[in-house]
């Protein structure tokens, strides 16, 4: 597990240094807030609320599409029976982005692409009874597509908003019983800030 991570924090490290010198990137800050199902197979089902922070690069490819990678912090809560959950993932995405109609101020916009999803806080409070328990802290690969709109809000600052739908392909190093993110929806809104010789 700690080797996926540092080869996957190495390359998304590289990649965006050696895409300084190049026109028209930007770093970005998103928030999100929405809803989504989450299960512990065999145990519970639920609906969870989460919000998350996303920041990171976008890497300009041509006037339609760019790359988009960084670090995402995420929670999840929800509640089943007389129980209170609380997961915490800590996420690597990598997202390819293709506008549309691109003018020089403003672009809808489309993008897919993967999470690495490292879940890496849990906490079960049994509410009836005054206890906690932790949860096991594992892998999850995640599958993510958004669709947006982005416009200029002031010189060199970018103001985005959209919807995204994320949902765990697969998950790895549960040894008991494998928990779960079926689907969620969010909301999002962000700012893109972009240096002066690069707009």
């Amino acid at each position: 597990m700690k080797k996926i991570l540092i080869i996957l924090s190495s390359t998304v490290f590289t990649v965006l240094c050696s895409a300084q010198n190049q026109m028209h990137n930007n770093w970005f800050a998103n928030a999100g807030l929405g809803f989504s199902k989450y299960e512990k197979k065999g145990v519970f089902k639920i609906n969870s609320s989460n919000y998350y922070a996303f920041l990171g690069k976008e890497i300009q490819i041509n006037t339609k599409n760019s790359l988009l990678a960084g670090l995402k912090i995420e929670e999840l809560n929800g509640n089943f029976s007389d129980m209170y959950i609380s997961s915490h993932f800590l996420s690597i995405p990598v997202l390819y982005r293709h506008y549309f109609l691109p003018k020089d101020n403003a672009a809808f916009f489309c993008s897919f692409g993967i999470e690495n999803k490292f879940k890496v806080y849990e906490n079960l409070e049994n509410i009836a009874l005054n206890t906690n328990s932790k949860g096991e802290n594992a892998y999850h690969l995640g599958g993510l597509i958004e669709i947006g709109y982005k416009t200029k809000a002031a010189e060199n600052l970018d103001c985005t908003i959209g919807l995204n739908y994320s949902g765990d392909i697969a998950t790895a190093g549960y040894d008991n019983v494998k928990t779960k993110k079926p689907n969620g929806i969010n909301l999002f809104l962000g700012f893109s800030l972009y240096k002066k010789n690069e707009k």
